[in-house]
């Protein structure tokens, strides 16, 4: 008697069909969010933004594009129009996942000195950044890495496992202690590299 009770009061082995619906939605609604959850993780942490570089027109002209001096004010580079656009949304994102190693090297040619950014790319991040750099040859392309801007260059090659920057110490330095704080797992020490002969670093 007490079983039958409890069935008709629903609250013994119910068979409530409103409270088996409940329990069916607050179940479906966890392995949704744990599906996220684990897309998300599986994915890595965003850490390289690529976004699209305008400057043979006005930035408030730009359909889908704003001034770069209104996101970047601090940001000085040679060479770009003080009415720069850059796109509103990124056109390529690396996550944490996609990157093998980040890197500082500086190499000495006698009294020339060159300093670079290295980013290594895992097998996916390759394929992504040689398919992007093959689509925006000779375009110009703002790099971001947080909420920061690393380099607003022009892109003169398809790259593969590998983007290489150049810049002065200062700003490669800079460009180092950004990326620290987003991808903890950078090599922190410079790397020393000897050019071996014929090598000149690029220079002509």
């Amino acid at each position: 008697m007490a079983n039958e009770r409890g069935n008709r009061s629903g609250l013994v082995g119910s068979t409530n069909p409103t409270i088996k619906n409940r329990r069916f939605s607050i179940i479906a609604s966890t392995l949704f969010v744990l599906v996220l959850l684990a897309s998300y993780v599986g994915a890595g942490e965003p850490i390289l933004k690529f976004r699209a570089v305008e400057t043979e027109h006005n930035c408030r002209e730009l359909k889908g594009y704003i001034c770069g001096k209104e996101v970047y004010k601090d940001y000085e580079y040679q060479g770009l129009p003080l009415d720069f656009a850059i796109k509103k949304e990124a056109d390529l994102v690396i996550t944490s996942r996609q990157i093998k190693d980040i890197k500082i090297t500086r190499r000495q040619y006698g009294k020339y000195e060159s300093w670079e950014l290295h980013i290594l790319f895992t097998e996916e991040g390759a394929k992504k950044i040689e398919a992007y750099t093959a689509a925006n040859l000779k375009k110009r392309v703002a790099i971001e890495a947080g909420n920061e801007i690393l380099s607003v260059p022009t892109i003169l090659m398809r790259m593969t496992s590998e983007m290489v920057l150049q810049a002065t110490k200062k700003d490669i330095e800079n460009m180092g202690k950004i990326l620290q704080q987003i991808y903890p797992a950078m090599t922190r020490d410079t790397i020393i590299e000897t050019p071996t002969k014929g090598d000149n670093g690029g220079r002509p």
